[in-house]
């Protein structure tokens, strides 16, 4: 069976965008401000690190999501922002620099 794979890669806005929203439609604990940056980390594993800054108080906070909290929060906005993604696919994520792509697998066996 032939095997489809599509590459969708993500700038840093759109991280820190689909982060938010996925933090907020979880419930996932996330400290209150605005998301200043967002930094991939691959020295153990892919991480995404993300720096939230408190406007009112000037604290800083740092979160990090492992791949799978990644790949969850990548789908979640692509189907926010009505990007088909086929339910059945295999769903990773891989680094380029800064920026990250979520890996759509379809087809063909594991």
């Amino acid at each position: 069976m032939p095997i489809e794979l599509r590459k969708i890669t993500f700038s840093g806005g759109e991280l820190g965008e689909a982060i938010e929203r996925f933090a907020k439609a979880t419930r996932y604990p996330m400290p209150s401000g605005k998301i200043t940056e967002c930094r991939v980390e691959t020295k153990t594993g892919l991480t995404l690190i993300v720096r939230v800054d408190h406007m009112a108080d000037g604290s800083e906070h740092t979160v990090r999501f492992d791949q799978a909290t990644i790949a969850a929060a990548l789908t979640r906005y692509c189907v926010d922002k009505k990007i088909p993604i086929p339910k059945t696919a295999e769903k990773s994520v891989e680094a380029h620099g800064q920026t990250l792509s979520l890996i759509i697998r379809l087809g063909g066996t594991s």
